[in-house]
């Protein structure tokens, strides 16, 4: 694999842990509302 690949791979998955960890606050916090 090229190095332009795998540095796109690693950003995919930095995005993708942030928006799950996101994710998981934004709902974290809606349950404490309800």
């Amino acid at each position: 694999m090229s190095r332009e690949t795998k540095n796109t791979l690693k950003e995919v998955a930095l995005l993708a842990a942030l928006f799950s960890a996101t994710s998981a606050v934004v709902f974290v916090d809606v349950l404490s509302w309800v």
